[in-house]
């Protein structure tokens, strides 16, 4: 019998922001780019439940979220408190719950799951446990409402879980659950549960293909399974449409990839103006590559061996350069030598012949070393 449980923080960025500033609680809270009075050009990081309450969500726009605040001010609603992330506090207290998780399944089930416990953590705030170890629903309801007491008395913060036989089905359940719940699906619910969702809750639905889906008529869940496999072949290609196939109908035979370390450490800042003067870029991808370090190096790792950095010009164009080195990059003065290197063909006819300015930079180290 296999039990997947899909674990998700609540509002994860947010509600630390309230658990260290107890005075930002009972207030709508977005934690993201400095809106800038509506002239911000970043994006909402995450928003607390009140702001949600607004319609503001992750990645909005952050001048749509500031635009969203003055007009629930102009209703006699609260305004929002818009705060920079701080992923120096955020790391820190992610692997002390995931390690508390293990830990405790460790010491409440050391015989049932030997000396290895699957877990995919897909990102800072979530992640899938393999629980078929414990045999049935009712033991993994059990050890998961156990984990949802002991991270609120730990951590005081919350978390929702899903429970279901396979990946989709418990990502799902624990969305639909948010904030604080646990739903479980089983194999008899799993076609009813899944029916009258929006086509969204489907992994790899953005916004585009949502529109695709939309144009043939396709807009729940349920309308996938009016349609042979073999037009959606024809429609969205063999591979998709196998997918939409599939996921219509609850079925879901992705594995769980357990014990895999961060892929990656990066950040990105979308700049206030359209630049393309070195001095302006400068400043700001330097504080880049110092959070960068450090979030490195407070996550266990001595260095890396790719250095990656990606520009987003005026007309939205997207352009990236990276390099791998034989040796590890251990000393940040080297890693900020690289990173400036890998800007200048930005800046110059290499990759920029039409001398275009910059609206975005971002920054990336791969292949890390501990």
């Amino acid at each position: 019998m296999r039990i997947i449980a899909h674990l998700d923080m609540d509002a994860f960025f947010a509600s630390v922001e309230e658990k260290d500033k107890p005075y930002l609680k009972g207030c709508p809270l977005v934690v993201g780019s400095d809106p800038e009075e509506g002239n911000g050009r970043g994006v909402v990081s995450t928003a607390n439940y009140l702001a949600r309450g607004y319609g503001i969500h992750s990645a909005m726009p952050i001048k749509e979220a500031w635009r969203r605040s003055i007009l629930a001010k102009k209703r006699g609603e609260l305004p929002v408190i818009f705060i920079s992330p701080s992923f120096a506090r955020y790391e820190p207290i992610s692997r002390g719950i995931f390690s508390r998780i293990e830990r405790a399944i460790y010491s409440k089930y050391r015989r049932e799951v030997g000396n290895s416990i699957l877990i995919e953590k897909t990102s800072i705030d979530e992640a899938y446990i393999d629980l078929s170890f414990l045999g049935s629903y009712s033991r993994a309801i059990e050890f998961t409402r156990f984990i949802k007491e002991d991270i609120l008395r730990t951590f005081e913060l919350t978390i929702s879980v899903g429970v279901s036989f396979n990946k989709l089905l418990a990502k799902i359940a624990s969305d639909h659950s948010k904030p604080n719940g646990m739903i479980m699906i089983t194999e008899g619910e799993a076609e009813e549960f899944l029916s009258k969702m929006s086509v969204r809750v489907m992994p790899g639905v953005g916004p585009k293909f949502e529109q695709s889906l939309n144009r043939e008529k396709i807009f729940k869940m349920g309308d996938i399974k009016n349609i042979d496999i073999k037009t959606l072949f024809e429609k969205f290609g063999r591979r998709r449409g196998e997918e939409l196939w599939n996921f219509s109908r609850g079925q879901d035979d992705r594995i769980l990839v357990g014990g895999t370390p961060a892929r990656s450490i990066g950040e990105q800042d979308t700049l206030p103006q359209d630049v393309a003067e070195l001095c302006e870029l400068l400043p700001r991808l330097y504080s880049m590559a110092g959070n960068i370090w450090k979030r490195l190096r407070n996550s266990g790792y001595r260095g890396c061996k790719t250095i990656a950095l990606t520009v987003r010009f005026s007309n939205f164009t997207t352009r990236s350069r990276s390099r791998t080195f034989g040796e590890i990059i251990s000393d940040r003065r080297v890693f900020e030598r690289f990173a400036v290197q890998l800007l200048l063909p930005f800046l110059d006819s290499r990759d920029n012949s039409k001398g275009q300015n910059i609206r975005m930079i971002g920054l990336r180290v791969e292949k890390l070393k501990a």
